[in-house]
């Protein structure tokens, strides 16, 4: 992503991002709200827990990530509207791609898209991977199953038919807009929040009874 900012700096026209608040603040920062899904893959940091053990370290990872996570985007979005202009119709999946075939290094270094395409195949199973083991590591926990070795053909062969249902692209991208989007939000932000709050009272209620129960005994 560097690589690709750095390079397509000198084709910057500042101009077309304006203007600022594109279609007017309410559009920008109300209906704008529900692309927090953007932020969905958060939720790994809360499973984290205990695998860290550490409140300090898991503090300090999910603040590094999120500050990586937000210039990581940043980039990305400054690039698009200072190359593309506002009327130019942009397939959201592969805007990123459409940016990379911009790169070039003089004539020697050309068309980078391929090595990009290779870099997100890449990610892509890094982060399938991530999520599959969470998911087996929750589902343990859930079961009481003491292997999650036994789960891992089960779940990878669901997983890939669950992938084979979309017929194309555009079933994709109505499940992203219609559910995903607004379902990830709901999950990661208000139950999760749900989940903490929760846990603040149950833990302060604990405390409360060990000291009347010290109290007691004393």
């Amino acid at each position: 992503m560097i690589i690709v900012f750095t390079s397509c700096a000198s084709d910057f026209v500042p101009e077309r991002a304006l203007p600022i608040f594109g279609y007017g603040p309410s559009n920008t920062f109300l209906s704008g709200l529900s692309n927090l899904f953007a932020f969905s893959s958060t939720f790994i940091l809360a499973l984290m827990m205990p695998l860290i053990g550490d409140g300090k370290r898991l503090k300090k990872i999910g603040i590094i990530s999120l500050i990586i996570y937000f210039v990581y985007l940043m980039m990305g979005v400054i690039a698009l509207l200072f190359i593309f202009p506002s009327i130019t119709e942009i397939n959201n999946t592969l805007s990123i791609y459409i940016l990379t075939r911009n790169v070039n290094f003089g004539d020697f270094i050309q068309r980078i898209d391929a090595i990009f395409i290779l870099f997100w195949i890449m990610s892509i199973f890094s982060y399938l991977a991530i999520v599959m083991y969470f998911l087996l590591n929750s589902f343990k926990k859930i079961t009481n199953i003491k292997q999650e070795k036994a789960m891992v053909y089960g779940f990878s062969a669901l997983m890939f038919i669950i992938s084979m249902l979309p017929k194309n692209i555009a079933d994709i991208k109505f499940f992203e807009n219609t559910f995903y989007r607004y379902a990830s939000i709901v999950f990661v932000f208000f139950l999760t929040m749900t989940i903490l709050i929760c846990a603040y009272f149950k833990k302060k209620r604990e405390l409360k009874k060990g000291d009347l129960d010290i109290e007691k005994a004393t």
